[in-house]
């Protein structure tokens, strides 16, 4: 069965039979909230309602570079004063303050950013009947993003240091290019090609292909940041649980233990922007199954 044309591929090959066999080399990777049996493998596509599928890696720029083509006002939009503070790095993902190309992770986006390029894609798909008239992209919560990563303490496992090449993070690369000359205490020895951010996709996959799981970009999630999700030592909103939203993942520029822990938030303002946070897409699929 040949796939309906992407109006934007952020989906990739799926490491699973199902998905391979009936979708093509485009295959979307299926993430179930439940034990995955060989016999589920026969299963039609059109039987997939209530399931989530995962974006194979982050968002790149030229997800995101489309994204604006379609959306931004003929010259520009008038910004109000008071907006003006928030507005005024609104297109750093073009010059996050490194070279980058079109398979780059797309960087200094905000929560915002990310929650408009997911209705966009929403509504596009929808109306291209590539989706369902009821699914929907959206970010990932943490509790998917716990089954992405599994429970053990680090998304490799509970040993540490990680293994060889895991994926883009500051090693001694990282380190020289900076004038060290050597990596701090918990990264010293582990080089992985990259001083900066890398394309997407460059390191191996985990255990289900899902790509830059490790390292590369921290991404949003679309839960706030509140006390029930947050470190014991990490809580820093007393306001409701509405102030901050949650992001996860190390990132180029992580070289201690405890940013390589696999569920451990830390919050961000939903207009903050950063050389190292971007986002990850999921596909939640509401439609019913066709007759």
């Amino acid at each position: 069965m040949n796939r309906p044309h992407r109006s934007i591929e952020i989906f990739t090959m799926s490491a699973l039979d199902l998905f391979v066999t009936a979708m093509g080399s485009f295959a979307i990777l299926m993430m179930i909230l439940f034990p995955y049996f060989k016999g589920e493998r026969k299963k039609q596509v059109d039987e997939r309602q209530g399931h989530i599928l995962v974006c194979a890696w982050p968002t790149r720029v030229k997800d995101y570079e489309q994204f604006k083509k379609d959306t931004e006002t003929p010259g520009g939009k008038e910004i109000k004063p008071e907006e003006r503070r928030l507005a005024v790095d609104e297109d750093s993902w073009k010059e996050p303050g490194y070279e980058q190309g079109p398979d780059f992770p797309v960087v200094t986006v905000s929560w915002k950013d990310a929650q408009a390029f997911c209705e966009w894609l929403t509504k596009k798909e929808r109306a291209a009947k590539i989706i369902g008239p009821e699914d929907e992209y959206r970010l990932p919560t943490l509790a998917e993003w716990a089954a992405v990563v599994g429970l053990d303490k680090y998304p490799w496992g509970n040993e540490w240091p990680p293994p060889p090449k895991i994926g883009n993070v500051a090693g001694e690369e990282y380190s020289r290019g900076r004038g060290y000359s050597r990596a701090g205490e918990d990264m010293r020895g582990y080089s992985d090609d990259h001083e900066l951010v890398a394309p997407v996709g460059s390191y191996k996959p985990n255990r289900d292909g899902l790509y830059d799981v490790v390292g590369n970009i921290s991404v949003w999630l679309q839960d706030w940041y509140r006390k029930e999700i947050a470190p014991k030592d990490g809580f820093q909103d007393d306001g409701g649980g509405k102030k901050y939203h949650a992001y996860v993942g190390s990132a180029w520029d992580s070289n201690t233990k405890w940013e390589f822990e696999s569920n451990r938030p830390l919050a961000g303002w939903p207009e903050s922007r950063s050389q190292t946070l971007g986002f990850r897409c999921v596909l939640v699929i509401k439609s019913p199954p066709k007759s």
